[in-house]
């Protein structure tokens, strides 16, 4: 399995020229006064961060009337879905695929034994929760779903979900829900207000994919399952969290302009750019829920190294669990970007068809 991202930019050499759309950050960029406070962070570097992260946890608590000892700060969203594999009960996972590849990595970097759930093509990729709790469960006793999904994009209606976590809860089984995109959604989306009524219902979340600040990594985690989060607390890596996302946290969930603005704009931009796309001949695409858009290619074109020769990066999905070479994903960027990614597109199909 290759595990690599399929749009990395750092291997190119040409990379101060790339126009990357393979990488699903805001494209309004990272909220302003970022460099005011990284420089006020400065004054704290030499001291330890809390190990605890309090005053993070009491915020996000407040935010999501949740209980401090919910949550669990981590190093982006992908240390606290490791911390999740590593220190949770289980013998069994079901992951949903395709979906993101760290979950694999994750449960074989910890020896975890598990199998994979296939969504199916003609449906859109979309999760059938009742075909799913139909299935054979009788090894699993923890199935991992990705909503927003990505790479498809495809979101799983609220009360469907609800049904889902319940049911799984009856059957003793647990529920790893990764909302690393949801923030891009309406605030009602979210599994988060169900979380007092399931502890088997553990989800993850990502602050660098809306806020546009991947390089800082900041991420949590929210569980009713005590045990779960006093293992992680007790085992993991001490000091996960930098004073400067330490200090960055504080200012991202006050800039309600910025959250409205983003809101707005990814929802019209993503609109207009899955009209464009559904206009060139030979795509099946497929309907974004978020900032980034999945599609097919119904001809033979290998998008991803035809438009790297027009400076332009997008994620190739052949090494998703359950795609190939056809896949492809496009982050939704500025409009300028997002009008010349659908012109070379146009340009290149039409000398295919030639």
């Amino acid at each position: 399995m290759d595990y690599k991202h399929g749009g990395n930019i750092y291997e190119l050499n040409n990379k101060e020229k790339i126009v990357d759309f393979s990488s699903n950050i805001n494209p309004l960029g990272p909220p302003k006064g970022l460099k005011e406070t990284i420089e006020n962070a400065c004054d704290s570097i030499e001291k330890y961060p809390d190990p605890n992260y309090t005053d993070m946890r009491e915020k996000l608590a407040k935010i999501y009337s949740l209980k401090k000892e919910n949550f669990v700060m981590g190093n982006g969203g992908i240390q606290v879905i490791h911390n999740t594999l590593e220190f949770l009960e289980f013998k069994k996972a079901l992951i949903v695929v395709p979906t993101f590849i760290e979950y694999e990595k994750a449960l074989k970097r910890f020896n975890k034994d598990f199998k994979y759930y296939y969504l199916k093509e003609e449906n859109d990729f979309i999760l059938k929760t009742d075909e799913l709790l139909a299935s054979d469960l009788s090894d699993i006793d923890l199935i991992i779903l990705c909503t927003p999904n990505n790479p498809t994009g495809a979101y799983i209606n609220k009360k469907e979900l609800i049904d889902l976590v319940r049911n799984l809860n009856q059957l003793k089984i647990n529920i790893l829900i990764d909302e690393a995109f949801i923030d891009f959604l309406d605030d009602q989306t979210s599994m988060m207000d169900q979380i007092p009524k399931y502890n088997n219902l553990i989800i993850t979340r990502s602050l660098t994919k809306f806020f546009a600040v991947p390089g800082l990594r900041l991420g949590f985690l929210v569980t009713s399952n005590k045990a779960l989060v006093s293992k992680i607390n007790l085992l993991r890596e001490s000091w996960s969290v930098n004073v400067f996302a330490n200090q960055l946290f504080f200012r991202l969930f006050d800039d309600d302009q910025y959250i409205e603005e983003t809101k707005k704009f990814i929802v019209e931009e993503a609109n207009r750019l899955y009209n464009l796309l559904v206009d060139i001949q030979g795509l099946k695409v497929y309907k974004p829920s978020v900032n980034y858009i999945f599609f097919k290619s119904n001809k033979n074109i290998s998008w991803k190294e035809e438009l790297l020769k027009y400076n332009i990066l997008i994620r190739h999905c052949n090494n998703y669990v359950g795609l190939n070479e056809r896949f492809f994903r496009v982050a939704v960027k500025t409009k300028n970007q997002n009008n010349l990614l659908i012109k070379v597109m146009n340009k290149i199909m039409e000398a295919f068809n030639e």
